[in-house]
């Protein structure tokens, strides 16, 4: 895999093999987590028979995974964690669905030309890996028909806190990466600019899931 991108460079050091295994195995044993099961869940009840799925950020492949054991015709997967790219090949070989998910490695934004429009896109905890928010949900958006799932770090001081405090281990360490928890109101009134209508929502003391309709 071939990516030089800073945010490749600094994923590839936060989710290694070793955690990526990990993830894994706890991902056979117990499922989706929680707030990507909430996602899932809510689409579920919209129905997702037939339709194609964009997953930005799709990790080990939960959300795809779910959708095509549920009848989706096909999935779109785009990681820039190399080594959660690989586990999601070999976890949807193991499954039988490799025919059915295409993989892509690397930024969003520097392949978003090359992917098409779709009927559901979802970003599960990829907002905050951007500086800049605004181009991620316009190009992302722009490429579903029907529904747009997210799930984004809640506008929160603890929040706050904990993603500061993440970013100075990160200098510490020399990764490039950083974490930005970007205001909810900020999220929630681009999308709304763009002709998206909240239809769900759910928060832990975290995360906040959201899903909109065109």
């Amino acid at each position: 895999m071939d990516c030089h991108c800073e945010k490749c460079k600094g994923l590839s050091q936060i989710f290694d093999e070793a955690y990526v295994e990990s993830k894994l195995a706890e991902y056979r044993r117990d499922g989706p987590k929680k707030v990507s099961h909430w996602l899932i869940a809510a689409l579920m009840e919209r129905g997702v028979a037939g339709k194609e799925l964009l997953d930005i950020g799709g990790g080990l492949g939960a959300i795809q995974h779910a959708f095509l054991d549920a009848g989706a015709a096909r999935t779109i997967n785009v990681d820039a964690a190399p080594d959660f790219l690989e586990a999601a090949k070999r976890e949807s070989k193991r499954r039988g669905m490799e025919e059915r998910i295409e993989h892509h490695f690397g930024d969003f934004l520097d392949l978003e030309d090359q992917l098409p429009e779709v009927d559901i896109v979802t970003l599960d905890k990829v907002i905050c890996c951007y500086a800049h928010m605004e181009p991620l949900l316009r190009k992302s958006s722009a490429h579903a028909k029907q529904w747009l799932g997210l799930v984004y770090p809640r506008s929160t001081w603890w929040v706050r806190l904990m993603h500061g405090a993440e970013n100075i281990w990160h200098a510490i360490t020399g990764n490039p990466f950083r974490a930005y928890p970007h205001a909810n109101a900020q999220v929630e009134g681009l999308l709304e600019s763009l002709g998206w209508q909240p239809d769900f929502t759910r928060q832990d003391h975290y995360w906040k899931v959201a899903l909109y309709r065109r």
